[in-house]
């Protein structure tokens, strides 16, 4: 995002056309190639499938197998149809791009470079962090601290730029998911739902039953809170 934003003022670019095209380019795929993300929902579905006894096991390579087009398709969208449909200015003002402009300060020419290397080896031990046995949030916060420590960022811009609106939306929503899957919640609604469908083994049925329901709930809550909602409900439901 920042590099995008970096790129379009230089280029005098709208802000407002590229940016959410970008975001549903990183959403729809994300996790497609059999890397790092790929590897981690792999160990991540596989748990689940244990959890709830089932005895296949899921491979990274099948991400890539079910969502390729996507890699093609989504990102041409984002390219040459998206951008037609946005506004040429965004409607509201960003305000973190007028405060950087008022109190920009030049950096160092070892900041710059530093700046740089940082960025690039977080974004690197991001990609890899399975390999290395990281957490991902970890990596982020000793990318930060060192943005921080450098000088690159200076601590009350940091503060300032931390979107903390946004992470207590993450926190309470996947507070909200666990509870609901840990209340038996997940277990009523399952059988419930294998009763609606009549108890049918049709899998296009069942697939359109659980692309419908969470994709209108996801207009209104977080797609990691349906996500942790769902996903027990729907392999109740499979194996009732």
């Amino acid at each position: 995002s920042t590099l995008l934003c970096a790129y379009l003022d230089a280029t005098g670019k709208s802000r407002s056309k590229y940016i959410f095209p970008m975001m549903v380019v990183c959403v729809s795929c994300c996790g497609i190639l059999p890397l790092s993300t790929a590897i981690q929902q792999a160990g991540q579905f596989t748990g689940f499938l244990e959890t709830y006894g089932f005895e296949m096991t899921y491979d990274p390579v099948n991400f890539f197998i079910a969502g390729w087009p996507m890699l093609i398709v989504v990102p041409l969208w984002a390219l040459l149809i998206g951008p037609k449909f946005l506004p040429e200015q965004s409607p509201l003002p960003i305000a973190a791009k007028e405060a950087k402009k008022q109190n920009q300060q030049a950096l160092s020419p070892l900041q710059d470079k530093l700046g740089i290397a940082i960025f690039f080896l977080t974004i690197i031990c991001l990609i890899f962090s399975s390999q290395l046995g990281l957490e991902t949030w970890f990596v982020a916060l000793v990318g930060s601290l060192l943005m921080v420590v450098c000088g690159v960022v200076d601590q009350k811009g940091a503060l300032r730029d931390i979107p903390w609106d946004m992470i207590l939306l993450y926190v309470g929503a996947l507070a909200l998911g666990t509870a609901l899957t840990n209340t038996g919640a997940g277990d009523m609604i399952g059988n419930w739902l294998a009763n609606v469908v009549g108890g049918t083994r049709n899998n296009y049925v069942l697939g359109l039953l659980f692309f419908v329901i969470p994709f209108v709930i996801t207009q209104f809550m977080l797609n990691r809170a349906v996500s942790a909602v769902f996903t027990p409900i729907c392999l109740l439901t499979c194996s009732a």
